[in-house]
């Protein structure tokens, strides 16, 4: 009886009115107690299927893996904290838990709703988020082309992640409860509905002014809904899919691509201000920019690394902190020069939000960025994910060399660190291999349960 009565000690959370994982004041149930029992004061009874579906509270430190999964490298230690200044910001898994997918196979077998489950899994992620020091949360819409055989492109909601308004305001509420703000990044799909896709590298004009278009329509509509549940910013460009051909440090850069997106940015913001109040930023994964929209918005967003090469192969043998901190910080005077050179030549004033991430698998900074919510057929490979090496240290000195970096770095005016797509649903850290989608947090650059979260707990606390 004392096992089963602590199991539901923990369900308060997931099943009730808000309460933090540690409340301990209310008594908690089945439905198979006895009538004195129910009767009793401050008693919530909770049904077999919500004690299915709950999600049990864990710390960092508390869950296991393989010894392996540590890596090859001595595991640094956080050697600083953020100014107070600095708004301490995680992103949520780019993932949902609803759907046939990774995070749902870690659901208990008993557990036969899973929209009660996936409001467990945010509500306790974000109570996990706001232990490191949070103080803003960012959210991944996600969204897809209703028919790209139509002479006029519609993007609609996907259910690849909570973009359902009532969910979406549901992670809103549970983040103002933990005195978090939300900000709301869009991305969406290039294939649509009928399986019909884009190649956004060889996209044409006509097709890009297309999808212009669409996206006005969709993130001006998305921002009225985010006024009306009280998300504190938005950045107004997309994460997802990446447009080569607007950035000015691509080889396949177009000046004519790089108008028209700018063209259509002033009439977004525009519109945008006049249905929401909160913040505006720009600069998802790489930045296209003019002094008309610095001038227009209130911060640029950067990834100080996405491409691959960072390092050779022979230099990733001897990764360091200090090694990689001198790297990071050569390529934030890179993108000073490139953003300042698209300001022609003005000195860039606008505060940076600082995205961040770094993968947990040992040729990260060889090969860069890879899929780890899904298995991705590769070369013959039906899922090459398996093939890949975990390496927490690797991710543990990206982090602590990024974060380093950044505090030290006098070209901008640091405003937010945020840990990108950095926090993965569950607890868990091994793949599910048996499951049709099996998911990879062991590689994915989620820090929840790995070395790398004690050292941004670190970094994101005060005093």
């Amino acid at each position: 009886m004392k096992k089963l009565l602590l199991l539901l000690s923990v369900v308060i959370a997931g099943c009730g009115g808000g309460g933090s994982p540690t409340d301990s004041a209310t008594t908690i149930i089945t439905q198979s107690a006895s009538a004195s029992q129910m009767a009793a004061a401050n008693t919530v009874v909770l049904t077999a299927e919500q004690i299915a579906c709950s999600v049990t509270p864990r710390v960092y430190g508390e869950v296991t893996y393989p010894n392996s999964y540590n890596g090859n490298f001595p595991i640094p230690n956080a050697n600083s904290r953020l100014p107070a200044s600095v708004i301490r910001s995680m992103a949520l898994l780019d993932a949902t838990p609803l759907g046939n997918g990774p995070i749902k196979s870690s659901a208990n077998s008993a557990c036969n709703n899973e929209h009660t489950y996936a409001l467990n899994l945010w509500r306790e992620t974000l109570s996990r988020l706001q232990l490191t020091g949070a103080n803003r949360v960012v959210i991944y819409g996600w969204a897809g082309y209703e028919d790209l055989t139509k002479s006029t492109w519609t993007l609609n909601k996907s259910s690849f992640i909570p973009t359902v308004d009532s969910d979406l305001k549901f992670i809103v509420d549970e983040a103002k409860k933990r005195n978090m703000e939300v900000f709301y990044s869009q991305q969406f799909d290039y294939t649509d509905l009928k399986g019909n896709s884009l190649d956004p590298n060889t996209i044409t004009k006509e097709d890009f002014k297309k999808t212009l278009d669409a996206y006005h329509v969709f993130i001006v509509n998305q921002a009225k809904f985010s006024q009306s549940i009280g998300i504190a910013g938005i950045e107004i460009d997309w994460a997802y899919p990446v447009i080569s051909k607007i950035h000015t440090r691509q080889p396949c850069y177009d000046p004519v691509y790089r108008t028209m997106w700018l063209n259509e940015m002033y009439l977004i913001i525009d519109d945008i201000k006049s249905v929401y109040s909160g913040k505006l930023t720009i600069g998802a994964v790489e930045t296209a920019i003019d002094s008309k929209i610095a001038a227009k918005v209130d911060a640029i967003a950067i990834t100080p690394h996405f491409g691959p090469m960072f390092l050779t192969a022979e230099e990733n043998k001897n990764l360091n902190v200090n090694f990689l901190k001198n790297k990071y910080k050569e390529e934030i005077k890179n993108a000073y020069t490139d953003i300042s050179n698209q300001l022609n030549g003005a000195p860039v004033n606008l505060p940076v939000i600082w995205n961040v991430q770094v993968q947990s698998k040992y040729d990260y900074y060889v090969t860069s960025w890879t899929e780890s919510v899904f298995c991705v057929v590769f070369g013959g490979n039906s899922c090459v994910q398996k093939t890949y090496i975990t390496d927490f240290s690797v991710q543990a000195i990206g982090y602590e060399s990024m974060l380093e970096a950044i505090n030290e770095q006098t070209y901008f005016k640091n405003n937010t660190v945020n840990i990108d797509a950095g926090y993965w649903l569950t607890d868990d850290l091994t793949p599910n291999l048996n499951s049709p989608h099996p998911g990879f947090p062991n590689l994915h650059q989620s820090v929840r349960n790995k070395p790398a979260e004690a050292i941004v707990k670190y970094w994101f606390g005060r005093g």
